[in-house]
């Protein structure tokens, strides 16, 4: 539809932003830490781990390079299947970076993935709503509700969170 091409070109422009910043950053840790988002975005593995090993190697030492590591490492398993690493990898984050907003609402969203990669729809729906008590954007979490339910072909549950993500229009 024209909402969702609209929205893919805005997401897709932000994603530009962040590549084209990570060609001006002139120290290692923030390169990586963008580098390692748009490999992802990209689908480059391989960039995605050598990111991972600049995150590891960058000698500074700071909690957010420390939850930056363990929570891209934690992505990269979730892709490749390793989902009994993530569990570990996700506290990792927690433990590196307690309090942190940016970090919080990544262990939060990495928890109900997680639950939704394990086939545990309710617990995804319920980390969800989690992550909503982190985040001001409750379109976002609507929406990934929707999509949890519809991944297991609960569409009455996909039809409700999408029409309360999309209740007033597209923003």
């Amino acid at each position: 539809t024209c909402m969702a091409a609209d929205k893919a070109r805005v997401v897709e422009a932000l994603v530009q932003a962040a590549v084209e910043h990570k060609e001006t950053v002139s120290f290692g840790g923030l390169a990586h830490i963008v580098g390692c988002f748009a490999a992802l975005r990209a689908g480059d593995v391989g960039r995605v781990r050598a990111h991972i090993v600049g995150l590891r190697t960058t000698g500074i030492d700071s909690p957010i390079y420390h939850a930056a590591t363990a929570q891209n490492e934690a992505t990269l398993a979730m892709l490749e299947g390793r989902l009994d690493e993530v569990p570990d990898l996700i506290d990792a984050v927690a433990a590196a970076a307690p309090g942190e907003p940016m970090y919080a609402a990544g262990v939060a969203s990495q928890r109900a993935w997680l639950a939704r990669l394990l086939d545990r729809q309710d617990e995804a729906i319920n980390r969800s709503r989690e992550l909503a008590s982190l985040l001001p954007y409750p379109r976002l979490i609507a929406a990934t509700e929707g999509l949890f339910a519809l991944s297991v072909d609960d569409l009455d549950g996909a039809r409700r969170f999408l029409d309360a993500a999309w209740a007033d229009g597209l923003a």
